[in-house]
């Protein structure tokens, strides 16, 4: 205790003026404590999780002065991760001991952030119209109450599955503290059941299939609609992008990029030399290549001018050219007898000895007075028909097994008429014999209707007999028995029902130089001249067939300047086509296998001589 000296009057008075001896002076004690006062709220309202700041107090003492900084404050209560009521207390004390009353700031920790919730699986939601409704569920996580899953409202009373349409579920939670999640919503679409449809696959998405399909409501792996692609087939290639139908196939390298099945695989080589190789000028190739093996494994090659000879060899690759006309056109001035200018049109031997030739024989009106307005060559006299001759010795030489007009095999149902041509069955394709025993060829049919134009195209025949020349029937898209007839000779009471019809115009046109049977493809290949389908492409051309009747639409095999589009009359055109393979093992080479050559007459046009050479370019087939 300290002690405080007073001068007070009442002692001075009491004690005389002073002037005589004083007492000690008496000390006061101080009782009177310090004084807290909080700054800041009181109470103190702080969310969860937030944390805590110490607001602060201040301290006065009547002796002291200021004993803020001597305060102590205890906030050891307080857990700022949970919501309560916490009491901070602040202590101070003078240096008398005089302790101050405690102060005490109530701090609340309230919790202010709602929870939250995370939907499971799809939103929207799809179910198939009639299934059941299966919930997918939720999530709900809180910053105090920790998971509140098991907590969460779901409401999907309105989900109607039987009826198509959109539908909502709400999902709601609220926390120990009274908090509401904001509601989340999942769309629920009930939708009709799925309808399978078909799927093309394009696994290189090179938008073309290859012709696999699957029927499914869901798109397989790899797959596409239909309206999603250029084309559904054609893809031979379906891994790699760059093989398609219009992908530009590039020559010999073995791939067949456009997938057309074929490919040129060589360059060109001369058969046939007319400059170094002619027997005479006449001497040329004029009709598609035809070859067979004679009785002594000899190759004959014939390719027909109307004084016909033949080149000779061991084989397709070795052949000389022979000078012997083994058959002369007879000149016969009289279009009813079939037997003007003749060309042997195509072979068959079953021997080697025996050797059947089907006749393209040309009646010329402009050579036979009378039968012409004009008395040079022209096609307005032309009229056409094709007849049987036959060796006997082996290819040396060819007659007529019996007398003219008995050895018609086609002709015209309509006679010939001045001026009026060309008309008439023209050029016959190679002969095929078929599985079913039959003999298998296809006619250039020619017909000119008034004034101008004139059609044409390609007719189907088969006979089970070479050596009878009525034998032969025509298909009629029905059967094999349309009946060629002998316009001149024989009874006719409807003349149309004797005039072999087109078979598959649109794809062939008129192609029927070549066909034979590809065994290798397990398919029959017609190669022929013409005009691509848009009609902006001359050449030769392949299609390919099952059954002779219904064909490939025509592809092109080699472009080429044809005796008709040439614009230039001294430009080389090519003609008369003809498919053979020299590994054939096949007598009359009608089958042929992987690869093959393309024969043909390239027609040099040189002035004032007839120069035609063959040349023959290889050609290779795929599978696909």
């Amino acid at each position: 205790m300290r002690y405080d000296f007073l001068a007070l009057a009442a002692i001075v008075a009491a004690c005389g003026d002073g002037s005589g001896p004083q007492p000690p002076a008496q000390a006061i004690a101080d009782t009177e404590p310090p004084i807290i006062t909080l700054t800041g709220d009181n109470p103190q309202i702080i969310p969860v999780g937030d944390a805590y700041v110490e607001l602060g107090a201040t301290a006065m003492d009547d002796r002291d002065g200021d004993l803020t900084g001597s305060i102590v404050i205890d906030a050891s209560a307080v857990d700022s991760s949970l919501p309560n009521q916490y009491l901070v207390t602040y202590d101070v004390s003078d240096s008398s001991g005089n302790a101050a009353a405690t102060a005490i700031r109530t701090v609340i920790y309230e919790d202010r952030t709602p929870p939250s919730i995370t939907l499971l699986g799809d939103n929207p939601q799809t179910i198939i119209q009639g299934d059941t409704y299966v919930e997918l569920g939720a999530i709900a996580t809180d910053n105090v109450d920790g998971d509140l899953t098991d907590a969460i409202t779901i409401d999907h009373s309105a989900v109607d599955t039987g009826q198509i349409g959109s539908y909502e579920v709400t999902y709601d939670v609220e926390d120990s503290s009274g908090n509401h999640a904001t509601s989340v919503v999942r769309t629920v679409n009930v939708e009709a059941p799925a309808v399978a449809i078909t799927w093309y696959r394009d696994v290189d998405q090179d938008g073309y299939s290859n012709g696999d399909t699957e029927v499914a409501a869901a798109r397989p792996p790899g797959y596409y609609e239909e309206s999603e692609l250029t084309a559904i087939f054609g893809d031979c290639d379906d891994s790699d992008a760059s093989v398609n139908p219009v992908a530009a196939d590039i020559d010999a390298d073995g791939i067949d990029q456009d997938c057309n099945g074929f490919e040129i695989s060589g360059a060109e080589e001369v058969v046939f030399d007319w400059t170094t190789d002619r027997c005479d000028d006449l001497d040329i190739p004029d009709l598609p290549a035809r070859a067979f093996v004679d009785k002594d494994g000899q190759v004959q090659l014939i390719s027909s001018h109307y004084d016909v000879r033949r080149s000779i060899g061991p084989n397709l690759d070795n052949l000389v050219h022979d000078c012997t006309v083994v058959m002369t056109s007879h000149r016969d001035p009289d279009p009813a007898n079939f037997n003007d200018s003749e060309w042997i049109g195509a072979t068959y031997t079953e021997d080697g000895t025996t050797i059947y030739a089907i006749i393209h024989n040309e009646f010329h009106g402009w050579a036979h007075p009378g039968y012409c307005s004009i008395d040079y060559a022209t096609t307005d006299c032309w009229y056409n028909g094709l007849t049987l001759a036959v060796s006997t010795n082996s290819g040396l030489s060819y007659e007529h097994p019996v007398a003219p007009p008995l050895h018609l095999i086609a002709a015209s149902s309509l006679p010939y008429v001045n001026d009026t041509g060309p008309h008439g069955v023209f050029h016959p394709s190679s002969i095929v014999k078929h599985d079913d025993g039959y003999y298998y060829a296809i006619f250039h049919r020619v017909r000119k209707p008034a004034p101008e134009q004139y059609g044409q195209w390609a007719c189907l025949a088969r006979t089970p007999d070479l050596a009878d020349p009525d034998a032969w029937r025509f298909w009629n898209h029905n059967a094999f028995d349309g009946h060629f007839i002998n316009p001149y000779s024989d009874e006719v009471v409807d003349p149309s029902t004797h005039d072999c019809p087109a078979i598959d115009f649109e794809d062939i046109s008129d192609m029927t130089q070549s066909l034979t049977y590809n065994e290798y493809l397990d398919k029959f290949i017609l190669v022929g001249t013409g005009t691509s389908i848009d009609g902006m492409t001359h050449g030769f051309f392949i299609s390919f067939s099952d059954d002779m009747i219904d064909w490939t639409p025509r592809a092109l095999l080699l472009e080429e300047t044809l005796s008709w589009d040439g614009e230039n009359p001294s430009q080389p055109n090519d003609l008369y086509p003809s498919l053979l393979d020299p590994e054939s093992t096949a007598r009359n080479f009608d089958r042929v296998g992987k690869t093959g050559y393309v024969y043909f007459t390239r027609n040099n046009r040189a002035p004032g001589n007839l120069d035609r050479d063959m040349l023959r370019v290889p050609v290779e087939f795929f599978v696909h």
